[in-house]
């Protein structure tokens, strides 16, 4: 398995604040995702990674291009921010 880290990502404009740890473990519900808070990119990076049976490096900077490049701003929680990165992927490897 894949643990995408802080010193993996690719952009460098994201914020650090203190997380809320309990909005990032488990599976994406309704909480609100923060598409510039670092930790919430990187907890999304990894929950797709592991639930899709991605283990490469390029698999997980594939997602945050998506997510940073990609995403529409009306998507807002973290369950729909999953399955729209769930559609992008099938698109991606299907291409």
């Amino acid at each position: 398995m894949i643990v995408y880290k802080k010193t993996d990502l690719v952009y460098t404009d994201y914020e650090w604040t203190e997380p809320i740890i309990t909005k990032l473990t488990g599976s994406p519900d309704r909480n609100l995702f923060k598409r510039y808070e670092g930790h919430e990119v990187l907890y999304m990076i990894n929950y797709t990674c592991e639930t899709k049976g991605l283990t490469s490096k390029e698999d997980a900077e594939l997602i945050e291009k998506l997510l940073h490049e990609s995403m529409p701003f009306d998507i807002k929680s973290q369950n729909s921010v999953y399955q729209w990165l769930e559609k992008e992927l099938v698109s991606q490897y299907s291409s």
